[in-house]
């Protein structure tokens, strides 16, 4: 399979994706907003959001090799996901704005959080950031901890084979880095020692991870 990346700005996704390009948003209540990120466009023009789909399209598409994706520890982060992205919120969605975006997008994310927090961005970063989002996060972060470490042969969550829940870790992880080593290495000092099974992790993907840029 040949693949391109385009990266746009954050209000540009409905100019590509938008409903007047007849691309179906979201069902309701499974995503943030109406059209999100990541957003591919197969061969035939169809474009497909939400990871997880992707992941089933491509895999339907492009059987070999196989991924595995369903799977014990998927069903939990997804289950979880609340408790992963609600602690952390105190820290990205101050941060992505400062240290991520591009200018034409700061304007949008700050409107688009508010409306959907309730709150401004500020605020949640008073109330919600720093040593409060890391403590919150603590408790979910070790158990991941745990699940990583069940298969000894590791680095992977099943082991040596790669599998879509470990996409999905890591790409959290990655976030983390991108928006600065410090918070990647605020999140994995709350696991102490424990902190090499996510850099293993890391190191595992990295097959994948570098190759973001085409």
């Amino acid at each position: 399979m040949v693949c391109k990346s385009i990266f746009i700005s954050i209000p540009e996704l409905d100019l590509i994706a938008g409903p007047h390009h007849s691309v179906k948003p979201n069902e309701a209540g499974t995503a943030i907003a109406d059209y999100t990120i990541p957003t591919i466009r197969l061969p035939g023009g169809e474009y497909v959001m939400d990871s997880r789909k992707i992941a089933d399209v491509i895999n339907h598409r492009y059987p070999s090799p196989p991924l595995p994706i369903d799977s014990p520890q998927l069903s939990w982060f997804l289950e979880n996901y609340r408790r992963i992205m609600g602690p952390f919120r105190g820290v990205y969605l101050p941060l992505v704005p400062r240290r991520v975006l591009a200018e034409e997008s700061i304007a949008y994310w700050y409107e688009s959080k508010e409306r959907l927090a309730g709150k401004s961005v500020d605020a949640i970063e008073k109330e919600e950031g720093g040593d409060v989002a890391y403590d919150r996060f603590e408790p979910v972060l070790k158990e991941i901890t745990a699940m990583l470490k069940e298969n000894p042969a590791g680095p992977f969550f099943n082991g040596a084979d790669v599998s879509y829940v470990d996409f999905f870790w890591a790409a959290f992880l990655l976030f983390a880095k991108r928006i600065g080593e410090d918070v990647l290495d605020a999140l994995l000092d709350r696991c102490g020692e424990d902190e090499n099974v996510h850099r293993g992790l890391l190191e595992a993907v990295k097959p994948w991870s570098e190759r973001s840029g085409y």
